[in-house]
């Protein structure tokens, strides 16, 4: 069980940690596919700013 609290309730949610395990996966994988493409466009725009 993922150790929160929902506000409304005051009680752990409903929702296991194998449930949301898939989408933490994809968010993270997600983050890093970002972040190597945020890495190219500063390269990019460092490159083009020193034109």
């Amino acid at each position: 069980m993922i150790e929160c609290l929902d506000s409304q309730q005051g009680h752990a949610p409903d929702t296991s940690y194998l449930d949301v395990m898939p989408r933490l996966e994809f968010l993270s994988k997600r983050c890093n596919q970002l972040t190597k493409e945020n890495a190219d466009l500063q390269e990019d725009c460092d490159r083009l700013t020193t034109e």
